[in-house]
């Protein structure tokens, strides 16, 4: 074997492959680069317009993680709870049930409420308690447990929406939540002097008067005057 012309080929060949690795660094760092320049420049024009229209919007996320479109499916609870036309489920207590001690509620619930732990308590009004199913820490917005009180410490009834969830194979890196703004500021459906309060990355999907329902990524955009907007995460279009 000729080890001179052997020697010459790697030399060769590891050359080339330092060549093409370079090559691979620098088109990634240029599309680093121009994704870089593309949010900033989003982000400048995302400031500007709210200042014009003296909208609020503190706290905007960066960096969302990658996400997919979700099948959801109604999972209904075992026996004792009566079905409504949306596909929810209601369980009333009677008499209501007295709650003794702080911690009892969480209890009940759990023993109540097929997979509990998925529930995050989202809302109060009045004497109901309103909670979001989570998946893999993201809210369900289509999903819903309104537990209702009679009072403080009475339990009178609990309306359960839960999914049972199949991941899509698709997954994609979303919109930023600037992008998604931008959008929805320049479609003229934000009143002037609107102050955002919550931002956040969920998943939306239009009913459930089907059996199977495809649940799209969305940011949320909730305001202090109570109203809520969806812009898809995907495609940064608004969503009904």
């Amino acid at each position: 074997m000729d080890w001179s012309r052997a020697k010459t080929l790697l030399i060769i060949a590891f050359v080339a492959l330092n060549l093409f690795l370079t090559v691979q660094v620098i088109q990634a760092w240029m599309e680093k680069s121009q994704m870089q320049n593309g949010s900033d420049s989003i982000r400048r024009e995302l400031t500007q317009i709210l200042r014009e229209k003296e909208i609020e919007a503190p706290n905007i996320p960066r960096n969302p993680p990658p996400v997919s479109v979700l099948e959801a499916r109604i999972a209904p609870p075992e026996k004792g709870w009566k079905q409504h036309q949306d596909g929810s489920f209601e369980k009333t207590f009677r008499p209501p049930v007295t709650l003794t001690r702080p911690d009892q509620l969480n209890a009940i619930l759990e023993e109540q409420v097929p997979a509990f732990k998925d529930f995050q308590l989202v809302s109060r009004k009045g004497h109901t308690l309103i909670y979001l199913q989570y998946w893999k820490g993201r809210p369900l917005y289509g999903s819903r447990l309104e537990v209702k009180m009679s009072d403080a410490n009475s339990l009178h009834s609990l309306k359960l929406l839960r999914l049972s969830i199949k991941e899509g194979k698709d997954v994609q890196t979303p919109v930023p939540a600037s992008f998604a703004l931008l959008n929805l500021v320049e479609s003229g459906k934000v009143p002037k002097g609107t102050v955002f309060t919550e931002i956040e990355l969920g998943y939306h999907g239009q009913s459930y008067d089907a059996k199977t329902r495809v649940l799209s990524p969305v940011w949320k955009f909730a305001a202090a005057d109570g109203r809520t907007y969806f812009v898809n995460a995907l495609t940064g279009a608004l969503q009904p």
